[in-house]
């Protein structure tokens, strides 16, 4: 509110795109988040200013099967915070 007691519109810049140092990075392995389906753990989840940006799972030797359900079902498999 302003000082006259009315809502005034503002922008909430969460990233600065102009000045990439003034935004915190950071990366984490293994984050495990418990949700309603149990726990589940990402590889690798990126952060930027504290917000998750994109969880990855890096899968190694499994058969063209398991891959093909793995793609299939990653967004069923993480919670709704980190998809």
């Amino acid at each position: 509110t302003n000082t006259n007691g009315e809502l005034e519109k503002q922008t909430l810049r969460v990233f600065d795109f102009d000045v990439y140092t003034n935004n915190d990075f950071l990366a984490v392995r293994q984050l495990e988040v418990a949700g309603e389906l149990g726990n589940k753990r990402t590889d690798i989840v990126c952060f930027v200013n504290g917000i998750p940006i994109e969880p990855t799972h890096w899968c190694k030797h499994i058969c063209k099967a398991h891959k093909a359900r793995h793609k299939t079902n990653l967004a069923n498999e993480l919670p709704p915070c980190l998809r």
